[in-house]
């Protein structure tokens, strides 16, 4: 005799599933609407030490040294000679057993990161600053310097190198005449001008510690630069290729603008607009945008087999109000997500210090996103695709001067 059949899920039981369904995908979007639970950033009122306590095991002392926006290639040359001479200048120090210490380049910082955990002895950061503040001989470096040249001339000839060397080098009135020059005073001052961020579960008294004993700092000012915000059009050699290469760009503000927020959405809203069209018109595109402390800057590169022009066109169509808001929701929601890891908050709150930004930075973030106009978003990134105001550089190629 057969068994009666039974189906798997009866009605009562899908209602039930249905049901469950509902508020779990409520439950899911509501907590992605959530703001994440944020560390507090201190500061020491007069010096540029700040902390923040956490649970971590390992304590991490992060020494931030401004070295000024590395955009140019004679720029980017000493950046790098001042973090070859700092790693050579640390070789030469004695730290206690069971420290450990890493050196990071960032686009206008070194940033150097001492590591240790249930450590006994610390190090003296007066004594530690005293042997590295030691006085740099240039001549030393010259075969450095010349390595670094040869580097960047075999990578000079790339069609993106070209346009983006032009750029650089108009924008921020040129190359430098001689790194060298400017080693020694670049990296004492650097050491001079350092900030002191601290993150582990014995901050707070660590922090105390260096208010009490801070290395002697003189801090300096660097000259202001001659950025050049004019118009200009350049078209440069390039040889047989057929194809059509642009780049548009100008200055956009500092970091700690109160305007940097916009132009991060404009940023992003125009990304948007350069996938969604470059599928259609079949071009490639790349698109550079930074505020750093002392120069921000926005570059757009455009390679087609077409003439350019009508893509910009194209670009600056697709930028709608329906685009800004929905690239500002993308925005804020990457945010909140990428702020729920500690470490990401940590990072984050360390730029907080670098910039000087204000200590609840994080807290106000997402709001102060949510809070920029769409008008405002879809204006400035369509500027970024109006020949307006703006630096463009060209290369030729056989069919066209573009």
């Amino acid at each position: 005799m057969s068994e009666p059949y039974q189906p798997l899920f009866n009605r009562t039981y899908l209602k039930v599933l249905v049901w469950l369904s509902a508020f779990a995908v409520l439950y899911l979007a509501t907590m992605g609407s959530r703001e994440p639970d944020y560390l507090e950033l201190n500061s020491a009122e007069k010096l540029p030490i700040y902390w923040v306590e956490n649970e971590s095991e390992q304590t991490n002392v992060a020494i931030l040294l401004p070295t000024g926006g590395a955009l140019t290639r004679s720029e980017k040359q000493l950046q790098t000679l001042l973090a070859q001479v700092l790693e050579n200048q640390m070789a030469a120090q004695v730290l206690p057993e069971g420290i450990e210490y890493q050196l990071q380049q960032a686009p206008d910082q070194l940033i150097l990161t001492f590591q240790w955990q249930d450590q006994d002895e610390l190090p003296n950061w007066s004594s530690l600053f005293s042997g590295l503040l030691s006085s740099v001989e240039a001549s030393r470096w010259q075969p450095v310097l010349e390595k670094l040249k040869a580097r960047d001339y075999l990578q000079s000839h790339k069609t993106n190198n070209q346009l983006l060397n032009s750029y650089f080098q108009h924008l921020t009135g040129g190359e430098l005449s001689d790194p060298l020059a400017l080693l020694n005073s670049r990296y004492q001052s650097m050491l001079n001008n350092a900030r002191f961020f601290i993150s582990g579960n014995d901050s707070d008294e660590l922090a105390e510690q260096l208010m009490d004993q801070p290395p002697r700092l003189v801090p300096s000012t660097r000259p202001d630069r001659n950025i050049a915000s004019s118009q200009l059009e350049k078209i440069l050699p390039s040889g047989n290729d057929r194809r059509y290469h642009l780049l548009v760009g100008a200055e956009i503000p500092v970091r700690n603008s109160a305007d940097f927020i916009v132009h991060k959405l404009a940023a992003h809203t125009l990304q948007n607009a350069l996938a969604q069209t470059s599928t259609s018109l079949k071009f490639e595109y790349r698109q550079l945008w930074s505020s750093l402390e002392d120069v921000g800057y926005r570059a757009l590169l455009l390679h087609a087999d077409q003439p350019l022009d009508n893509l910009m066109l194209a670009l600056e169509n697709r930028i709608t109000p329906e685009l800004a808001e929905n690239s500002r929701d993308q925005v804020i929601s990457q945010w909140k997500e990428r702020m729920t890891e500690e470490r990401n908050q940590i990072s984050a709150l360390q730029q907080v210090a670098f910039y000087g930004l204000p200590a609840d930075t994080l807290n106000t973030y997402s709001e102060r996103l949510g809070n920029v106009e769409i008008s405002d978003i879809v204006k400035l990134a369509k500027a970024s695709v109006q020949p307006d105001n703006q630096i463009r550089i060209r290369l030729a190629n056989r069919t066209s001067a573009n």
